[in-house]
């Protein structure tokens, strides 16, 4: 163990593998936390995360840690970075903090993307509670892979007969593990739409989405990320994802098939990944480990929310648009979540589940929530 001669702040505790530990400086009260890695980008040390180190050091994160990777001298290459990401948080939470079961981790560019394949490949067994992915460009990402599987519940029948849809119906499944990790996804608009000067962000369909007006080299510095990412750690957030259970679309567009159709929430519109186009009249089913549409994150001193869902769409065929325009109540408090039937102006039947739960707390003691005041007349 040796300290850093550029920073006295930092700690190698693990040269091999470039981890260290952060050792702040300021006096300040100390909190119940889990640890907390931090991943830097290209071009970049563990230094580069100093100043958001000092600000949740001065919160109370007692665990703060970061790999150096530009410290090995380029030998993990991009196919090997899971592994070593796997092998750096299994040291960390077994033998560094005695049998931890999970930390977060927060991200930066090229870093980002690499800790985003990491959880795709590792899923629930990623060991991740959270994880932040800042300015990460995302445009050449592999996202998570769905398969479809023709269902034929009839005896004789082997081909799609459309007006049999509850014999006949597509299931969509998800290829990766679910996963209970908390994403969080933030990224710059200084420079235009969604582009921090650098990279592009694109909204990641299973994250809670930030877009502030920062450029590429100040977003893991400024002081409106970290109050973010602190919020976030002491989980005064709701999580709230909107899931497509079932989809039978109406009405030919081409060919036997109907759209291509996309969704906006809040007029946000979804990721490139969650545009549809299926069979004409045929019922498709989405598992429960299908990513969702859209998640969104409300404060815990709220009761309830209401979105707007937007249907859009993409055909070019039809001179007859599909128009659905519809906005959902959702009570924040109920764990079980709510069920949302709809149909389009062509008729198509839309089923929706939005699921919420508070999230986990990694800096700090667990709050009670506010007891529902009824509104008087």
């Amino acid at each position: 163990m040796y300290t850093d001669p550029s920073s006295s702040s930092w700690i190698c505790i693990h040269p091999k593998l470039g981890l260290y530990r952060y050792e702040g400086m300021a006096q300040r009260r100390s909190l119940p936390s889990k640890p907390i890695l931090f991943l830097h980008g290209t071009l970049s040390s563990h230094r580069s995360w100093s100043k958001l180190a000092e600000q949740l050091w001065t919160e109370g994160a007692n665990y703060i840690y970061a790999v150096d990777v530009e410290s090995l001298h380029n030998a993990v290459t991009m196919p090997q970075f899971s592994f070593y990401l796997a092998e750096v948080i299994q040291f960390l939470l077994d033998v560094e903090r005695g049998g931890e079961s999970e930390l977060a981790l927060i991200a930066y560019a090229a870093g980002a993307v690499n800790a985003y394949r990491y959880w795709l490949e590792y899923a629930d067994q990623s060991r991740l509670m959270m994880l932040f992915l800042i300015a990460a460009p995302h445009d050449r990402t592999t996202f998570p892979l769905l398969r479809e599987i023709y269902i034929n519940a009839g005896v004789e029948n082997s081909q799609p007969r459309p007006s049999d849809t509850f014999q006949n119906f597509t299931r969509v499944e998800a290829v990766q593990a679910q996963s209970s990790t908390v994403l969080v996804n933030i990224f710059g608009n200084l420079m235009g739409p969604d582009f921090d000067g650098v990279v592009r962000g694109l909204r990641l369909p299973e994250a809670i989405n930030q877009v502030l007006p920062l450029d590429h080299q100040s977003l893991n510095k400024d002081q409106r990320v970290a109050k973010i990412i602190l919020s976030h750690l002491q989980g005064e957030y709701y999580q709230v994802k909107l899931k497509l259970v079932g989809l039978r679309l109406r009405r030919e567009d081409g060919e036997g098939l109907s759209g291509p159709v996309a969704f906006e929430v809040d007029r946000h519109r979804t990721p490139p990944d969650t545009v549809f186009q299926g069979i004409t009249e045929r019922l498709y089913l989405f598992e429960e480990r299908v990513p969702p549409i859209y998640t969104m994150a409300y404060p815990i001193s709220a009761s309830s929310a209401t979105i707007t869902l937007q249907l859009r769409d993409l055909s070019n065929v039809s001179s007859r648009r599909r128009r659905m325009y519809t906005r959902l109540h959702i009570p924040l408090k109920k764990d079980e979540g709510s069920i949302h039937s709809m149909q389009d102006s062509e008729g198509s039947d839309l089923l929706w589940r939005v699921t919420c739960q508070r999230m986990p707390i990694v800096l700090g003691e667990w709050s009670k929530e506010l007891p529902d005041i009824g509104r008087g007349i």
